[in-house]
C-alpha cells in the first residue's frame, strides 16, 4: 500500500482514475513545490524529485491516450491540473503543463509513432522532450534525410534548421 501522501496509487492501463482524485494530488503536490519554489528559480529547473513525484501521481499521463495507460482526460482538465500544482510554484506549473501537453500531441500522431515512442513504457519522464527528439532524429535517418534538420539549441530547446529543408 502506498504511504507517501502526494502520489495515487498508479492504475491499471484498463482502470480510469478519478479527475478529482488526480485534482487532489494536484493539490497536495502544489503545496508542496511552494516550500521548494525559490530554490526552483535558483536552479532555473522543476529537481528531479519534483518531476519524479509528479510522475507517481500519474500527473504526466492525464492526457495521454488509454491504450498506452494515460487517462486520456481533456486539455481543460489538464490545465486544471497545472493551475494547481502552479498555485505552488508557477514555473513547476507551467513546465508540467508543457510536459504533460506532449503525450496529447503524441496521442494525435498515427498509432505507429505513438507505439514507436510509447512502446510497453508508456511513462513520461523530465527528459520526455529529449527522448521524441532522439526518435525523430533516428527516423530522418533511416528515411535518408539529415537528422541535423532537428538543431538543439542548449538551455532553449529545439528548431529546424531552414537550410536544410
Amino acid at each position: 500500500m502506498n504511504t507517501d501522501p502526494h502520489i495515487l496509487d498508479p492504475a491499471t492501463p484498463a482502470e480510469r482514475v478519478d479527475f478529482n482524485e488526480l485534482l487532489q494530488s494536484a493539490r497536495r503536490i502544489g503545496a508542496l513545490v511552494r516550500e521548494r519554489a525559490r530554490q526552483t528559480e535558483r536552479d532555473r529547473r522543476v529537481s528531479a524529485e519534483v518531476t519524479r513525484l509528479l510522475q507517481r501521481a500519474g500527473l504526466f499521463r492525464a492526457v495521454q491516450p488509454r491504450r498506452f495507460g494515460g487517462h486520456e482526460f481533456s486539455l481543460e482538465q489538464l490545465r486544471q491540473l497545472a493551475f494547481e500544482v502552479g498555485q505552488g510554484c508557477a514555473s513547476t506549473g507551467w513546465c508540467y503543463g508543457l510536459s504533460a501537453a506532449n503525450a496529447w500531441t503524441l496521442g494525435m500522431f498515427p498509432l505507429q509513432a505513438q507505439v514507436d515512442v510509447w512502446g510497453q513504457d508508456a511513462d513520461s519522464t523530465d527528459r520526455t522532450v529529449d527522448t521524441h527528439i532522439k526518435t525523430l532524429r533516428a527516423k530522418l535517418r533511416e528515411a535518408g534525410a539529415p537528422a541535423e534538420l532537428i538543431v538543439t539549441h542548449r538551455g532553449l530547446g529545439y528548431g529546424i534548421d531552414p537550410a536544410l529543408m
